[in-house]
């Protein structure tokens, strides 16, 4: 199932479950009430937030739904898509992590530095001599921070550029993953249990503050990686069953209708698993937690040190979910700090 969070003109945000053709949605709790003549919906349809925490009993619940309401052509509760609002499907996830697992992101990300620092003939040498490379920790285990849920939004929202000085705003095409089962020290061949689902995810970034943040081992990310509006995710949460496989999904990035990266989950270094494995250790994950599982390679600027401008529209799409499209708001009155 495909499952989002939505609005009308004039009514708050509410769940709702893509339908057969996926042209119309229902509003779950609208929908539930008119198929079964509830006078009030259960609790655990009010968000999917509820929904998620309510566990499999409530995912066949919605399921059943959406079922009759494609057998009977029920109308109350059911909406055209192209008249509704989509939200991020988790507007505020109870927690978000952001993974680094992809190396040809990390190699060709290292590369660019040092050819627009060094020159080509740095970077040749740097190639040769590797005074600058990955670094060894990456290869041990997923390396991840904690980011902001304050800071989420959805598809076709703007994104506001950072109101302190930076010249290098930049996309990352990722896997998002959304955990749906609690559980603390999760083993690997368990890991798959405790998945609810999956969405495509854009975890801007503010280079510049980035680089400085990183630089020479300094504690970091922190501001490259806070500010209003730097986690995009939508246009929907596609069910764990949909997609029985999620190590072989094509993903790509354009930028104003041009391609600019193609990646597949395929080329993880780490695990989906060891991820959750990572995590979990010694620290329970929580049902409607999110993963970012890092920024494919090619699906960043900074590989090609190709930035972002206001107004650009940037377009993630991940096979078997769909696409997720932002455009970047202009620039704001700066700190000079």
């Amino acid at each position: 199932m495909k499952l989002t969070t939505f609005t009308t003109p004039g009514q708050a945000a509410m769940p709702g479950v893509l339908l057969g053709e996926g042209s119309r949605l229902a509003q779950l709790p609208e929908a539930y009430c008119a198929t079964t003549g509830a006078a009030t919906a259960p609790p655990e349809l009010a968000s999917l937030q509820s929904l998620i925490e309510a566990g499999e009993a409530a995912l066949d619940k919605v399921r059943d739904l959406a079922e009759k309401v494609d057998a009977t052509g029920e109308q109350r509760g059911v909406h055209e898509l192209g008249s509704v609002r989509l939200h991020a499907p988790l507007p505020r996830p109870v927690r978000m992590r952001c993974f680094s697992v992809y190396e040809k992101h990390m190699r060709q990300s290292v590369d660019a530095l040092v050819q627009a620092r060094l020159g080509r003939l740095g970077a040749a040498l740097n190639g040769i001599v590797g005074f600058v490379k990955i670094p060894g920790e990456f290869y041990e285990a997923p390396a991840y921070y904690k980011g902001n849920p304050l800071s989420v939004i959805g598809p076709e929202d703007e994104v506001p550029w950072p109101t302190f000085r930076e010249t290098k705003l930049d996309y990352e095409l990722e896997l998002g993953l959304v955990i749906g089962r609690a559980g603390q020290d999760i083993s690997e061949s368990a890991a798959r249990e405790h998945i609810f689902g999956y969405t495509v995810y854009n975890d801007f970034s503010a280079r510049d503050r980035l680089l400085r943040e990183m630089r020479g081992g300094a504690l970091g990310p922190r501001k490259g990686k806070d500010f209003e509006g730097g986690n995009a995710m939508g246009p929907w949460i596609v069910t764990a069953d949909e997609i029985p496989d999620p190590t072989s999904l094509r993903m790509e990035v354009r930028v104003n209708g041009q391609t600019h990266g193609v990646g597949n989950t395929a080329d993880m270094y780490h695990s989906l698993e060891s991820m959750l494995a990572e995590a979990s250790a010694g620290e329970r994950l929580c049902p409607g937690e999110f993963f970012g599982t890092g920024a494919v390679g090619d699906g960043t600027g900074i590989e090609h040190w190709r930035f972002l401008e206001p107004g650009d529209e940037v377009e993630l799409e991940i096979e078997k979910i769909g696409v997720l499209r932002n455009r970047i708001g202009p620039r704001t009155p700066q700190r000079t700090d």
